[in-house]
């Protein structure tokens, strides 16, 4: 299996805890076990593997993102920029990646999550990414 963009279940919010998950950052985030389908994640189920934003910073173009791997939290600050246009093409910038425990190396992690954000695309389900959309790195 690949990752896929799609609306969090309400037996993911509780499989994966992210009431919890989401409480730790201290951001206003309305999201139960009952939250059927308030909010979207990339998600690879078969290697335990998603990327969910829970915050973006108007002022910096900073956004805040977890990416769990097996069950290893990963904290990830990305920027998103339109070099050449908001139509057809970013790039994703890495700010920083905190990261406790992991058995994956950085590089690996560093993989993963460019593999997670291509799928991601422009804006994760709630827009579709046309195909000719054209996704860069600057990590």
């Amino acid at each position: 299996m690949t990752f896929v963009n799609e609306l969090i279940r309400n037996e993911d919010v509780q499989k994966y805890d992210i009431v919890r998950l989401l409480h730790d950052t201290g951001t206003p985030q309305v999201i139960t076990d009952e939250s059927d389908g308030d909010m979207q994640w990339t998600v690879d189920r078969e290697r335990g593997m998603f990327l969910l934003k829970f915050y973006r910073d108007r002022d910096s173009g900073h956004t805040y993102w977890f990416f769990v791997i097996e069950g290893k939290k990963h904290s990830v600050i990305l920027e998103r920029t339109h070099p050449v246009d908001g139509k057809t093409h970013c790039q994703w910038d890495l700010i920083s990646i905190q990261e406790k425990e992991s058995k994956f190396s950085k590089d690996e992690v560093v993989s993963y999550l460019k593999e997670a954000l291509t799928t991601y695309g422009h804006s994760g389900c709630s827009y579709p990414t046309p195909e000719e959309y054209q996704i860069d790195f600057t990590f």
